[in-house]
């Protein structure tokens, strides 16, 4: 429940990601040999339709992140539970 509004960030990030695939793909072709004007035209049509490559990794490092502490808590009760039998 914690990470749903997470996720909802997440998705939005995606399908903007998605929708801009097609574009992404002609400005490969169109400058396929120029690698720095394709990083910038990139960047240019990402900023004029609001998309951010890293929205979509962000919100799922933070889960990771959070996840492992769980991960660590349960391991830590289950030694001790151990240890006290």
């Amino acid at each position: 429940m914690l990470w749903w509004p997470l996720f909802i960030k997440q998705m939005h990030a995606t399908r903007k990601m998605t929708a801009l695939a097609p574009q992404v793909a002609e400005l490969k072709k169109k400058y396929k040999n120029d690698r720095q004007k394709l990083n910038e035209e990139t960047m240019k049509l990402y900023k004029e339709n609001g998309a951010n490559p890293l929205a979509g990794a962000f919100p799922w490092s933070r889960s990771c992140r959070s996840s492992s502490r769980w991960f660590g808590v349960l391991r830590a009760m289950r030694r001790t539970s151990r240890a006290t039998a």
